[in-house]
């Protein structure tokens, strides 16, 4: 069954375990990889921007788990969003991953 995902999931754990990547396997059908990069913030920047509340750090995760395999963990991925200046990271209740993440907007901006 090359066409499902959890087979090729698996094959790709098994590359990644053994130090090598996608590209060193003859696949009838390439599996999507996500890594933590630009274009990940990017895609969390658009998600965010069109919300009109802010969201966990599982939902901006969940956008690239449902398309493919994904590289990094949530808590990379709030590490790089922490960083990020168009982002603003609040966690009020101070439990793990309870985070709320939002852009900054023009406002925000003129305040600081």
């Amino acid at each position: 069954m090359p066409y499902h995902v959890d087979v090729q999931y698996h094959i790709l754990d098994a590359l990644f375990a053994t130090g090598r990547d996608e590209n060193q396997f003859e696949w009838i059908e390439r599996p999507t990889v996500f890594r933590l990069g630009q274009s990940i913030l990017d895609t969390c920047y658009q998600a965010l921007k069109i919300k009109k509340k802010p969201r966990s750090i599982g939902e901006l995760y969940e956008i690239f788990v449902i398309k493919g395999y994904v590289c990094f963990t949530e808590k990379s991925l709030l590490k790089a969003i922490k960083r990020d200046k168009r982002f603003i990271v609040e966690n009020t209740t101070n439990l793990p991953y309870s985070d709320e993440i939002r852009v900054v907007k023009k406002i925000d901006k003129k305040k600081k």
